[in-house]
């Protein structure tokens, strides 16, 4: 079956594939196996092929085709390694002829991203954030579309650290403040966006641009909801990158150290952790604030 819907791929005409397109997608949307033996009847190249026409039909079932076979190691090593297949995939997420299309790249791009290699070439490719962010702030998308978007992003900030100015470049953080602060989108996209922010700012640069744009106070004032492990690390990082200004900043909200005490009593190890980390450097900068001659800029707590 595999050997006989590859075949189809390639004989008979643009109308004549739409049949066998959807088989594909269909028998690769929840099996492995199906997954495995398409690959290895080399469907891929054959897929690949077929993104480049202009057909509207075609093009969404190929690229929906294409993501489920991202998911499994072999159909990502065989898309990678088909000539200009990041390229391509990032061209119909810019350039999809359907909103449809161009939210299954924004996914094959998630699954992809996973690997180390894959995500410093997709950060390669100029115009793939810039892609990614357009799902993410676009209003033709829903959650699913933008926390798949999201979560390629902080994968490709994660794994390759060269990704970070270019996410910075993109205007990533007026866009994810932006979300923070929408009432539209559910709260799993503001974890994810306040957690991109939060690897933004172990960054000088990222950290001086979420300081800029108001990203301090409005992670306090979120620290009580949902997102409180991500609020702490993001909290965390400016106040280690911007010093003691951003401490002194932080340290003067009455609410901060009852918040940082209710996220250490979750039970959340991880977040714990950061949160106590965090009550450290503000009790020792307020202990130190009274001493003459404190120094100004990187805060280095004891610790």
């Amino acid at each position: 079956m595999a050997d006989f819907l590859a075949g189809e791929l390639i004989d008979g005409g643009t109308k004549e594939k739409v049949k066998p397109l959807v088989e594909i997608r269909i028998l690769t949307k929840t099996s492995c196996f199906n997954r495995s033996r398409l690959v290895e009847a080399g469907v891929v190249e054959s897929l690949m092929k077929l993104l480049r026409l202009g057909d509207r039909t075609i093009q969404e079932n190929t690229m929906a085709a294409i993501l489920n076979l991202s998911k499994g190691i072999a159909g990502k090593v065989r898309i990678g390694g088909s000539g200009g297949g990041l390229e391509m995939i990032v061209e119909v997420l810019n350039e999809g002829a359907r909103a449809e299309s161009r939210k299954h790249a924004a996914a094959a791009i998630f699954y992809l991203s996973s690997l180390g290699d894959y995500c410093r070439l997709i950060g390669e490719i100029p115009s793939s954030i810039p892609g990614l962010l357009r799902i993410v702030k676009g209003c033709d998308y829903g959650d699913s579309a933008k926390r798949n978007a999201l979560i390629a992003i902080r994968n490709l900030l994660i794994r390759q650290s060269y990704n970070n100015w270019r996410v910075l470049v993109a205007g990533a953080v007026s866009v994810l403040l932006d979300l923070v602060r929408s009432g539209e989108v559910g709260d799993g996209v503001k974890a994810n966006s306040i957690a991109i922010l939060a690897k933004i700012a172990e960054y000088p640069d990222g950290m001086i641009s979420v300081l800029r744009r108001g990203g301090l106070k409005l992670t306090v004032k979120i620290l009580s909801l949902s997102t409180k492990q991500h609020c702490v690390v993001l909290l965390l990082n400016l106040c280690v990158n911007g010093g003691s200004d951003v401490v002194g900043a932080l340290a003067k909200d009455p609410s901060i150290v009852g918040s940082l005490y209710m996220v250490l009593s979750n039970g959340d190890c991880g977040g714990g952790r950061k949160a106590s980390a965090l009550i450290k450097i503000i009790h020792e900068f307020q202990e130190r604030k009274i001493e003459p001659g404190l120094e100004r800029g990187r805060f280095v707590p004891a610790w």
